[in-house]
This record gives structure tokens, C-alpha cells and sequence, in this order.
């Protein structure tokens, strides 16, 4: 896959997401936003502040390495790092690291609010990635915004959002799924 395929859809695949997590939550009272079901970490408003964090952590990051990123008049490989790599998996569906200390949201309680505050946060990466057509997403390193000695490029830092997305958002439609199930 090449840079250009990479972000070419990559505004439709993220905000299927957010498109996702808005249908889920649509509806839900403040209780259903911030009840913990049996077994799950995270209530629904925590995981959308937990991604909201995520997200608005490597906006400024991503930014800088934009203005270094070189254009290119040539499709190159999409190249993610070592690290990337690693990080793209712990954040995705079958991730199961610890959640890093700058990523843990608040106890709450949590509003409505907090869906505007995750999809603000993705449009914010979606329109880093469409600034970055014609660059080279390998060329421009950036530092981790969450382990700082961890060093990326652009490519992995538009997957990790991606990934992290497509994990939680699979959770949020779950416990609303379970929650719509039980008898009242």
C-alpha cells in the first residue's frame, strides 16, 4: 500500500467511526453515558475521554511533523516503524496493554459533551491527514506524545488513531448492545 492509497479513504474509513459511536450513543441519558457494566473497565463517556485524550495528544505532534514531512512526486511505500507497529497493535481490537497514565480519563460524571469532544478531536487528525496528500508520511519522525523516547513517522501515527478508534468504538456499541438486552 502507498501513502496516497493509505489516506486516499482515510477521512470515510475514521469517520465511519465517529459515525458509529454517535449512532450508538444516540439516545443514551447521562446514567447510560456513565454506567460501568459489570465486567468493563471503562463506562461509555470514560472510553470516548479516554480516545478524545488520545487523539488530542498527537494533534499538535503531528502537526510540526507536517510542515517536515517532504512532498513527493512519486507514490513511495507506506513504511511503518518498529515501534509503530507495536503500538498500531496495543491499540487496536486485540490490544490488551495497560492503559498509558496520560490517557486515563476521569471518573466523570460525563454528558453529552463528550461525543463532541472525541469526534472534534478525530476531525482534528482527519484533517492532519488531508493536508498530508502528495508527502511522504515516512519522511517527517515525530516523538511518541505518550513515550516520549518512542520515535514514529506520520503513517504510524495516523494508524494508531485508526486502530484506537476501531477498538473502542466496538466497545461502546457493545455495552450499549448488552445494556438494550437486559430485561429492565
Amino acid at each position: 500500500m502507498t501513502s496516497a492509497e493509505f489516506l486516499g479513504d482515510y477521512p470515510t474509513r475514521v469517520r465511519a467511526y465517529l459515525h458509529r459511536a454517535e449512532n450508538a450513543v444516540k439516545g443514551l441519558d447521562a446514567t447510560a453515558i456513565n454506567a460501568r457494566p459489570a465486567g468493563a473497565v471503562l463506562s461509555i463517556g470514560q472510553i470516548l475521554e479516554h480516545l478524545a485524550l488520545g487523539a488530542e495528544g498527537y494533534v499538535s505532534p503531528m502537526n510540526h511533523a507536517l510542515v517536515k514531512a517532504k512532498k513527493s512526486t512519486a507514490d513511495k511505500a507506506l513504511h511503518f516503524t518498529f515501534f509503530g507497529k507495536l503500538i498500531i497493535k496495543a491499540a487496536g481490537p486485540d490490544g490488551k496493554g495497560p492503559m498509558p497514565k496520560k490517557l486515563v480519563p476521569g471518573p466523570g460524571p460525563y454528558g453529552p459533551e463528550v461525543l463532541d469532544r472525541f469526534k472534534n478531536a478525530f476531525e482534528d487528525i482527519i484533517a492532519i491527514a488531508e493536508g498530508c496528500k502528495g508527502m511522504d508520511l515516512g519522511s517527517a519522525t515525530i516523538r511518541n506524545p505518550i513515550v516520549s523516547f518512542i520515535t514514529m513517522n506520520l503513517a504510524d501515527c495516523f494508524a494508531i488513531q485508526e486502530a484506537h478508534a476501531k477498538r473502542h468504538v466496538a466497545q461502546i456499541e457493545a455495552q450499549v448492545k448488552a445494556a438494550t438486552a437486559r430485561p429492565s
